[in-house]
């Protein structure tokens, strides 16, 4: 047996169907033996970088590994935002590369793929032994089940063609057990010191974090009986679904009125949250709050007056059951909603001509999505209309693959997510900058017949940039460039395309998306001239980003 040949056996085992990529010669042979005789999808990309991000939508939609393969040299380089975004996230992604002949350093193609690896992987691994192939592979998909990011295999084309020095076996690997199941139980003096102080709060809130996905159930009974409003992170969008208690995201990319009851908090409770400044609006949200934390990192410490710590699920269940103990938590959870926002987002319309209002098209969106179904969301201007005005069931469905800040990921994470949620239609919002950016991948989703309804919130340009521009009395026209007929474009991918343009037009989308079949593009102009809250604050605050959320 030829160590390709192994490897695609390994990748059976391990029950992988479907492998994302595009073939060179460093991946041709293992691709083959895949496809032709192991009985394996091969999603044919247009390009590296989405191959990753659909591996990564994939793991996040499915909490399976994602498997892609790309060749050497240029190929991988390639892939190295969508690395980088995975390993922010923490995706069980596993990346097959092939590499250059370790006896070929003048090869055309050569790089340095391990020193690429450890700046971007969150684990690189070498198979340069024909007898270790079943200790890398099983190596790589511990990895990837360790919740630490992708895995980088590298795959040398004259080890893949070598003989396995002996009989060949594999064991499918075992995920590793998680940090929560290895967390103590919270302490009984912890809990009753979180207790007291929340209790003796007037105004107390609470900030939910990623550590908390899974506890739900838990973590809002915990919001009842403190009688604490609560918002997210947005990494825990849809934590919380539309309870009464629910402010939605935390922070920047929450609404101003969650923002202003949450800065009121005497006491904030925070669950699973690390305390980014984006989740703090630069530190204001904690400005002048005691902080009781419940979490299983003890370094939670050092941004505590009170750590409870311990698993998310566990620490809300006990403090919960302490707080019910001291009183009565329907009168406490009942004045938290009083406290609530009736309207989490108020305005009146701005239409322009030919455009229409962006925070409207969120408000339709919101009508319009089934309550459980993916949503991939890219990053933009747009996003801060997003926070307040779409409101996600579960944090399962929320997908936003701008881990390291960047745009342009949302339409290949998509695909990846559609493959792991087959007979879903995935939604996809992005701005017509990151549209564009990923479009190769357009053609990939008609080619596929993937059902994605891909809104382009599309403002001719990049829209935070020329507001801050402006801000700061420098041309906004810096940031702006005029964009094609996304609709007639989508047409000529292949996809369907349909255009609005006015208020009239958003009230005919329910009869298009009904009518959807595979991708459709709908390219939504809206008006340039809306600024999102932050940017008002931003002007107000005298142009200081520190300053902006107490503007």
């Amino acid at each position: 047996m030829k160590v390709y040949e192994a490897v695609a056996d390994a990748l059976v085992r391990e029950q992988v169907g479907r492998v994302f990529g595009l073939m060179g010669d460093g991946n041709m042979e293992l691709l083959a033996e895949l496809t032709q005789r192991r009985g394996v999808e091969f999603v044919k990309v247009r390009h590296e970088q989405g191959a990753v991000a659909m591996a990564d939508g994939y793991a996040r939609a499915s909490g399976a590994v994602g498997v892609c393969t790309v060749t050497c040299g240029p190929a991988l380089l390639n892939t190295a935002t969508s690395l980088a975004v995975a390993r922010a996230h923490g995706s069980a992604v596993v990346l097959l590369a092939g590499d250059t002949p370790a006896d070929d350093p003048g090869h055309l193609q050569n790089v340095d793929q391990q020193r690429f690896g450890a700046a971007l992987a969150a684990t690189t691994i070498d198979v340069t032994d024909p007898g270790d192939v079943a200790a890398r592979i099983t190596e790589a998909f511990v990895a990837a089940r360790s919740g630490h990011g992708p895995v980088l295999v590298n795959l040398p084309m004259d080890v893949q063609g070598r003989d396995l020095p002996g009989a060949w076996s594999y064991t499918p690997a075992v995920a590793p057990a998680s940090a929560a199941a290895e967390t103590v139980a919270p302490s009984a003096a912890a809990i009753a010191e979180a207790a007291q102080v929340i209790l003796s709060a007037e105004r107390p809130a609470m900030i939910v974090g990623r550590g908390a996905i899974g506890a739900e159930t838990a973590v809002l009974a915990l919001a009842e009986a403190a009688g604490t409003p609560f918002a997210t992170t947005l990494q825990a969008t849809g934590l919380g679904g539309r309870h009464a208690l629910s402010l939605g995201n935390a922070g920047l990319m929450g609404s101003p009125e969650a923002f202003a009851l949450m800065q009121e908090a005497d006491v904030l409770l925070v669950v699973g949250a690390s305390l980014s400044r984006l989740t703090t609006g630069f530190g204001r949200l904690v400005e002048g709050a005691r902080i009781v934390a419940i979490d299983h990192d003890p370094a939670a410490a050092g941004r505590a007056d009170v750590l409870v710590l311990g698993d998310a699920g566990a620490g809300a269940a006990a403090l919960e059951r302490e707080l019910a103990r001291r009183g009565d938590p329907t009168a406490r959870a009942s004045a938290a909603a009083a406290r609530v926002p009736e309207d989490p987002y108020p305005f009146t319309p701005e239409h322009g001509v030919g455009t229409v209002d962006p925070r409207s098209v969120f408000v339709a969106l919101d009508e319009l999505l089934p309550a459980n179904q993916a949503l991939v969301m890219d990053a933009g201007h747009f996003i801060s209309f997003a926070g307040p005005l779409l409101r996600i069931g579960r944090p399962v469905d929320w997908i936003f693959p701008t881990d390291i800040g960047c745009i342009g990921q949302s339409l290949s994470t998509a695909i990846g997510a559609a493959a792991a949620r087959e007979g879903e239609r995935v939604t996809v919002v992005a701005g017509d900058a990151g549209f564009l950016m990923g479009i190769s991948e357009l053609e990939t989703a008609a080619r596929y017949g993937v059902p994605l309804t891909i809104v382009v919130i599309n403002d001719e340009g990049w829209g935070q940039e020329a507001h801050m521009l402006a801000l700061k009395d420098e041309a906004p026209e810096l940031a702006l460039a005029a964009t094609p007929d996304l609709a007639l474009l989508a047409e000529g991918f292949g996809a369907a395309g349909h255009r609005v343009r006015s208020a009239e037009d958003l009230a005919g989308l329910p009869a298009v998306l009904a009518a959807a079949v595979g991708p459709l593009v709908i390219d939504v102009r809206v008006n340039p001239a809306i600024k999102n809250w932050v940017v008002h604050a931003f002007a107000l605050a005298g142009h200081d980003i520190r300053d902006a959320a107490a503007a």
